[in-house]
Order: C-alpha cells, then sequence, then structure tokens
C-alpha cells in the first residue's frame, strides 16, 4: 500500500475506533507497530 493510501486507512481505523458503541475491525499487517498505533486488542495467529 503506498503511503498515501496507508495513512488515509489510519484515519479511517482510528474514526472507527473512536465512534460510541462498539466496533470490530478486522486488520490484517505484518507491522507490530501499526497494530499497536492502531489496536486496542490483539489476536495472534
Amino acid at each position: 500500500m503506498d503511503p498515501i493510501a496507508k495513512r488515509f486507512m489510519w484515519n479511517v481505523i482510528s474514526h472507527l475506533s473512536t465512534r460510541q458503541g462498539k466496533t470490530a475491525v478486522l486488520l490484517t499487517t505484518h507491522s507490530m507497530s501499526e497494530a499497536q498505533a492502531l489496536c486496542t486488542r490483539i489476536g495472534i495467529m
């Protein structure tokens, strides 16, 4: 993913996580720093 698209997706995920109510987002990544920045809980397969 190019840097502009990546930043856009980070903003979308951040916006979803700050909405009222419970929202689940399935994020697959190889970057642990990305997971830490965007997620409150993670699962590892």
